[in-house]
Parts: C-alpha cells; structure tokens; sequence
C-alpha cells in the first residue's frame, strides 16, 4: 500500500491545485502551504488506486486510519518541500527527458508500448488531462534529480567500492585437517582428586534449584477404554432418540465458471470482464444445455467447476453466502445471473438436486456403536472426577487409597523443579509425557499452600479431558549438589578440557613443523572452494568469514580455526580472481550505495526541512481525525 502512495501524489493533481484563501493550513515551508483541500484530493486519489490496485480491498475503513493518514501527509510535505527546492535550485527537466519517461510507463499495452490514445484514456479516468498530468511529472522528475543525486552521492571512494566488490565475489580454494577433541580422550587418565579438587573450586557450577518429590495420578479421558457389549435394543434406542444425527441433508450438483479480478488493473478490464460473462450467459440463454467447460470461444478466461454432491453449508464454505443464495434460487438445468464477489464474477448451473433422507438403522450401526462407546467413555470420565472430588475432602484417604478407588496407579517422581524438568535425566519423559511440564500444573505444585503442607493433595486440571492428582511428598529448598551426583558430569567435563589442550597442542606442533618446513602427517581433505556469495551451506559462515579474511600475500597459507567438535588446520592454497560481470559488479554497487544514500537521504530531508523551517499548523489534527 506504501507503494501506491507516491503515484497517488503525483496523478492526482495537488501541483495544479490552487489554494483559495479560505482553505484550512496544515503545514508550512518557506512561503509555501499544504492546504487541508490539496491533502484531501491526493488522499482521495490513493484511496481510489487501492480500490483499482488491491485485491481484497473491499473495507476502505480498515486501510483508513490515523495512522496512514499522518504517513501520507509526512510523504505529500516531503513531495511538496524537494519540488520547492528543486524550484529554488532551477532544476529543470528536458522535453526529451519527459517524453522518454512517460513512453516508459505502463499505460495498458505494457511497459515501453506507449499508444498515445491508451494514454489519454487512462488520464480520463484519472479525471486529468496530459497537459496538467506532464506539469505534475515535470515537478516529479525535478524532484527526483535531488533525490538521486543524494542517494548515489560519492561518500565511499571507487578504489574502496571496487576492492569491496572484489572481495565479496572472489573465491578461495583451501583444504583441511580436522583435530577431533574426541580422538584424544582415550589417551587421557582422571583420579579422584582432580574430580574433588575441579568440585571444590568450581561449587557454584553445581547449584541445585528447589524441587519437589511428588506422587500423582492420571486421570485421561482417552484412557477410559473399557469395551462394551452393546445390545441391539439399546442400539435401536440410540436411533430413535438421535434422528437428526443419521439424517443425510439435500445436496446439490452445479457446475460454476469464475472470472477473476487478479488480473485487473483498470475500469476498462473490469468492464471486458463483465462483457466476456455476459458472453456466456447469453450461450446459456440461448442453449440452456451449453457446455461450460469446453472454452469454445479461447478469447474468454475464466475458471471451470464441477461440483458434485455438496451440501449447502459446503457450498457456503468454499463459494461465500451470496452463492448459496444464488443456487438457492434454482431449479434442476436453471443459470444464475452474473453473481458479482469481491474477488470476481461466477455463474452457476444446478444440475441434479437431491433430497434430505434418513439412514436406516442398520446403516447407521457402525456410527452409533462409536457413539454410545464415546458416550459411555465420557461418564465413565466424568463419574471418577467426581468420586475423586470426594475422596480428596475424606481425611480417610490417601492418594493411594484413591488410585485403588478409581482403578488405576499411582506414579512418583523426585526432583521435579520449577521449570518443569528433573535433575534426573531418566525421568523426563515422564515430566513430558504426564502432563508435569504444564505451567498450570507447576505454579499449582510450588504454590505456598501445597509446599508447606505435608498432608495436603488436591485435583488439578489440565485441560477439560484431563486431570492430575497430585501430592508433596517432600520439599527441597536450593542446595549443592553433592559430589557423589555429578562426579561423572566433572569428570566428562575435566575430560573435555583435557581432550581441548592435547588438541591445541598438536596443531600448534604441526604448524611450527610448517613453519620450519618439517614434514608431518598432513593429510588434508579435498579442495574446497570457499566464496562469499557461493559456499557451501554446510560450511558456516563464520569459517567462510575467516577464510576470506586469511592474508593472500604468501601461499600456500596456514591457520587454526575452532569449531564444536574440534580444530580445523585450514590450508589456503589459491585465490582465484574475481570474473569480469559489469551487469553483477553493476547490481552491487547500486545496492551499496542505495544502502548508504538512505541513511544520507533521512539526514538530508530533515536539513531541507530545517532550512525550509517546516511547521505543522493547527488544521493538521483535522486530517488525521477526519
């Protein structure tokens, strides 16, 4: 929408506009005003090309807000201030210049097809004639030479540009060696004492939040599962009582065809589409029988349907309740009208029309069968939550006791903290998988009344199908964990570290037997072809970041880099040169520059507008509460 806002500006006529001394002012530069009728007639021309231009545009109000009313005001006093200053500057715009960018633009044959009369039409219908639209461009052209000028100002030089360009498309050939931290731990032997001495200087790594030891029951609608032997009677029963659940509504069978308004982009197609519907409606007037899919004519296009057997609430879903409405209306071998949507214009044809009618029983059987089981599986459901309700207030039963009472088990878990985790890894499917890890269910457990009551257990729920019963055993206050619960952890991070060192070592040996042109076991991968623009996903960036950067003066060339798993020896071998592609080397630069000359651009607005001394006036608050 954004897009549309500047067009808008510049066809609606704002430079033609002349202010009568009654008009309300809403802003001020230099001698110049924008008058609240030169705002309302640009506005009201970008409300019109919404309506042209965006498809689902079909709520004005939901566009029409303060909030783009105050954004298109800021742009129409940015438009308004570069054509004063262009004005000032005595820019001007050559006939050549104006002609050759007006023929560029679209004017309904396509981009550089410009038909004089295409051009006068379109203007038409913008109420504007080409004398006042090529003032208006003339303004627009002007004003765009100071915005050029600003964007593709020389603030980076061409030697460091040209460098920059160089580097961004080169491309690097390197090989590597990996050293595996993995590959050196089983040289490595941990005692006792490192485990106790790393536990004693580093306590605070093994600090262990409050948690709870709890023990819970289940209770899962789904797991009510007792099979039932159902009688016919009560099959029969079920029937009769629940009619209008096997009753099969009327369904209908139409064919539709449907001519979209994606594509259009002006009132003239708009009125082509209408005539191209009417086309068909008149085959079908004639021949009531025409076929519609056969696209006999293969100047019209638009959408075929067949639509067999859809109910009308399906018909609803897919077409919208103005088809429903339509097909509504018909009978058997019947055409709609021209059924004009916000999307486009369809015409239906009802076909067969077949009635409302009840399943029998014994069709019906297998669907009542699930029924009564879902039914019986619900009361079932519902039957133990109450009876839980009220074991949970007789003093006389234990959480046990109720698992018994309702059939089921009763579960434990130790360790469980606040974030919904337990300190013993085993243990976490168990968080997941029973419904522990749920914020609800979490906030209920470490709550002050549950925490500080041995004796208490309560009924939590979870969602409507699902509850826990859940009760404290045992409440651990933060603490240190001791040395005997993370005497492996320490010792698979000791090992780590170890494992690192031994690496570093080795590259580090290797390198000096580089340096001093010593031979060592260097057996390095295939090439890899390293590049800024092109590498492979698989590599990461920051491996292509420090090959790129790797200095090129001496080759081959050698350095460490550190990824998860190890320490890469990386072997730069060859740079190869950057090819020559001026439409590339093109395509960076503007990018570049317009990158830079939008920043240059913001701080060159607001010196324009200080200089101009821009003032918002009184009548401003008209326009955005209007």
């Amino acid at each position: 929408m954004f897009l549309l806002i500047t067009p808008a500006i510049f066809f609606s006529g704002v430079f033609n506009y002349q202010t009568q001394q009654d008009d309300p002012k809403i802003a001020k530069f230099g001698n110049s005003y924008i008058t609240l009728g030169e705002f309302n007639i640009a506005y009201s021309g970008f409300l019109d090309q919404l309506r042209s231009n965006v498809r689902d545009c079909t709520d004005i109000s939901m566009i029409d807000t303060p909030e783009m009313r105050e954004h298109f005001l800021e742009e129409l006093i940015n438009t308004k201030l570069l054509s004063l200053v262009s004005s000032d500057m005595n820019i001007s715009v050559t006939d050549e210049r104006l002609r050759n960018y007006i023929s560029s633009l679209d004017w309904g044959n396509g981009k550089d097809n410009f038909s004089n009369d295409s051009y006068v039409k379109v203007l038409s219908n913008y109420g504007m004639t080409p004398v006042e639209f090529e003032y208006n461009q003339r303004k627009f052209l002007s004003a765009k030479q100071i915005t050029d000028s600003i964007v593709s100002s020389g603030i980076t030089s061409k030697i460091v540009l040209s460098n920059y360009i160089e580097n961004l498309a080169q491309k690097r050939i390197i090989r590597t060696k990996m050293y595996n931290f993995d590959s050196y731990k089983h040289h490595i032997d941990i005692n006792s004492e490192e485990i106790n001495s790393w536990y004693l200087k580093h306590k605070d790594f093994f600090k262990k939040p409050e948690n709870v030891d709890i023990n819970y029951i289940v209770i899962d609608e789904s797991n009510c599962n007792e099979t039932l032997d159902i009688e016919d009677d009560e099959i029969e029963s079920f029937y009769k009582k629940n009619l209008d659940r096997f009753t099969v509504p009327k369904k209908v069978s139409f064919e539709s065809i449907f001519f979209s308004f994606d594509d259009v982009k002006s009132n003239k197609e708009k009125l082509d589409l209408f005539n191209d519907a009417n086309i068909i409606l008149e085959k079908l007037d004639k021949n009531p029988r025409y076929i519609l899919s056969s696209k006999e004519d293969s100047n019209l296009n638009y959408i075929y349907t067949n639509n067999k057997s859809s109910t009308y609430e399906e018909v609803l879903e897919a077409f919208g309740p103005e088809a429903k409405d339509a097909i509504l209306e018909l009978s058997k071998g019947q055409h709609s009208e021209l059924l004009e949507t916000p999307y486009g214009l369809y015409i239906f044809r009802l076909n067969e029309v077949s009635l409302p009618y009840l399943l029998t029983c014994k069709e019906s059987k297998d669907k009542i069968i699930t029924e009564i089981q879902q039914d019986y599986r619900r009361k079932c459901f519902l039957e133990k939550i109450d009876r839980v309700r009220e074991l949970i207030y007789n003093k006389d039963y234990d959480i046990e006791s109720i698992a018994l009472e309702i059939g089921t088990k009763t579960l434990s878990l130790k360790g469980l903290n606040k974030i919904g985790t337990a300190f013993d890894e085993k243990n976490d499917d168990s968080v997941k998988n029973n419904y522990l890890n749920n914020s609800q269910v979490l906030n209920v457990i470490f709550s002050n009344e549950i925490s500080s009551d041995k004796n208490y257990y309560g009924l939590i729920q979870v969602s409507p199908t699902v509850f826990l019963i859940v009760k404290v055993l045992r409440y651990n206050p933060p603490s240190i964990f001791s040395l005997a619960d993370v005497s492996s952890k320490i010792k698979s991070l000791i090992l780590e570290d170890k494992a690192r060192a031994l690496a570093i070592d080795h590259i580090n040996k290797d390198m000096e037997n580089i340096s001093q042109n010593i031979k060592f076991d260097n057996k390095f991968s295939e090439k890899i072809e390293i590049s800024r623009l092109e590498s492979d996903f698989r590599l990461p960036k920051e491996l292509v970041n420090f090959v790129m950067s790797m200095p090129i003066k001496r080759l081959p060339y050698y350095d460490k880099f550190t990824v998860d798993s190890g320490i890469l020896l990386v072997r730069l071998e060859n740079v190869l040169k950057k090819q020559n592609d001026n439409l590339m080397d093109k395509q960076i630069c503007d990018s570049l520059l317009d990158s830079i000359g939008k920043s240059e651009w913001l701080a060159s607005l607001r010196f324009l507008k200080n200089k101009y001394k821009l003032k918002l006036l009184d009548h401003v608050d008209d326009v955005i509460r209007d």
